[in-house]
């Protein structure tokens, strides 16, 4: 069970430059988690929080203001609301296989959903300066579709940020 001071704690490590938002984002994420028959580890394990946390601050010092960043797979949304609450000023879209619930609450941070499949993206060709995706192209039907989708919509010199999980 997590405590509140379990997320204060993990926030005052300098990492976090936003603790309201990063506190708010993550009791929606652990409110939504609970529900979920796993309880979702992944999303509620500290040390997996923490590494989002490091994941955000990255993407924060090479992504420019005002970028157009994807987060291809988002999920339950937190990683998209991250960027948005780490990244001031940078116009982040979420987008995932599924619709799910934590994305309504999670928009109040500067960030937008949408439902579509990885390798057929509703977006042209060069829209995004950044792309992230955590932990998604091992779920994908066609690693190469996926792959060959996200470098259509990224624009040339722009960062495709890929993260497997191990």
């Amino acid at each position: 069970m997590h405590r509140e001071t379990d997320v204060i704690n993990l926030e005052s490590n300098q990492i976090c430059p936003n603790k309201n938002a990063t506190h708010k984002i993550r009791n929606i994420i652990l409110k939504h988690a609970a529900r979920l028959p796993d309880h979702a580890f992944q999303i509620t394990s500290d040390l997996n929080w923490l590494r989002y946390l490091k994941q955000a601050e990255l993407l924060k010092k090479i992504i420019s203001p005002r970028s157009k960043v994807l987060d291809l797979g988002c999920g339950l949304g937190f990683t998209t609301a991250l960027l948005a609450s780490y990244c001031e000023a940078v116009d982040i879209v979420g987008v995932d296989i599924n619709r799910h619930s934590p994305w309504e609450e999670l928009k109040d941070f500067g960030c937008d959903f949408c439902i579509c499949d990885a390798t057929s993206l509703p977006f042209l060709s060069e829209s995004f300066e950044a792309i992230v995706s955590f932990g998604v192209i091992e779920h994908t039907e066609s690693e190469m579709k996926f792959l060959k989708e996200a470098n259509r919509s990224l624009q040339s010199g722009g960062y495709n940020i890929l993260r497997l999980s191990v």
